[in-house]
């Protein structure tokens, strides 16, 4: 198992969870190998991240061997490892877009949640199978699927570990999309290929105010709002994007 990173375009950075003929799992090795390709990631700044998996799999989950041997202070230890992670992609600068090409399954499923968007293939599956196994989602699973479904729907998934699918999720607002197997890369990179040709600066702030703002009463989410509005106004972008507006001429952004 391994995680590539590749540029199928200048401004898209795309991240491969490669089984090489196994389930991908998560786990110490993995989990620090995606860590130092998003070190990549944000030094080369592209303005959109897909990530999606090979095969069967989008992501199996953690690794349960690894796990077994753990005890409760070590589990905690690794919960904080894939609770970073997910983390890590949800403050990225950059809409981050999980192509869903299989199983997600378990930590597989909370690093989908933790992207800004899903599009999934027909063959995509999700649970958070975490209790069957005699345990509880421990990388934001619980926390991030009731925002994005409701508190039933999600309830139901996380305290039976059903496995849904694509049309299901889609139905219930967990993707964006649902595409057959051979257009979802296609498709998915397509998206954010739209989103690419926005201001960087712009989104980037658009996805600081959606992310930030959820946590807070809603006054305070509107002069957050208003805050990362007026940083738009000093930017660049803000000043190239109604010039060409104005000029009717294509937009050349620079993300500053």
């Amino acid at each position: 198992m391994k995680t590539i990173l590749t540029m199928p375009d200048s401004d898209i950075a795309l991240l491969t969870m490669a089984g090489e003929g196994r389930p991908f799992v998560l786990n110490r090795r993995t989990m620090a190998e995606m860590n130092t390709l998003l070190d990549e990631v944000e030094r080369r700044r592209p303005r959109a991240l897909v990530i999606t998996g090979e095969g069967k799999f989008f992501c199996a989950g953690a690794d349960i061997k690894e796990m077994l041997a753990m005890d409760g202070r070590e589990l905690h230890e690794w919960a904080l490892l894939g609770g970073r992670l997910n983390t890590r992609l949800e403050a990225l600068e950059m809409p981050v877009i999980a192509a869903v090409n299989g199983m997600a399954l378990g930590g597989g499923c909370e690093l989908a949640l933790a992207c800004d968007l899903r599009c999934a293939s027909m063959a995509a599956r999700f649970a958070v199978p975490e209790v069957t196994l005699g345990t509880i989602c421990g990388a934001g699973g619980t926390q991030r699927l009731p925002r994005l479904i409701g508190e039933t729907r999600a309830k139901q998934l996380i305290f039976t570990g059903q496995t849904i699918s694509a049309q299901t999720a889609l139905e219930w607002g967990l993707v964006n999309s649902v595409q057959t197997a051979g257009t979802l890369l296609e498709e998915t990179l397509a998206l954010a290929a739209a989103i690419a040709q926005n201001s960087p600066f712009a989104v980037s702030r658009a996805k600081r105010s959606v992310n930030g703002g959820r946590e807070m009463l809603p006054e305070e989410a509107l002069e957050w709002e208003r805050d990362l509005f007026g940083e738009c106004g000093d930017s660049r972008d803000r000043r190239e994007g109604m010039t060409a507006f104005i000029e009717k001429r294509p937009r050349v952004f620079t993300g500053e």
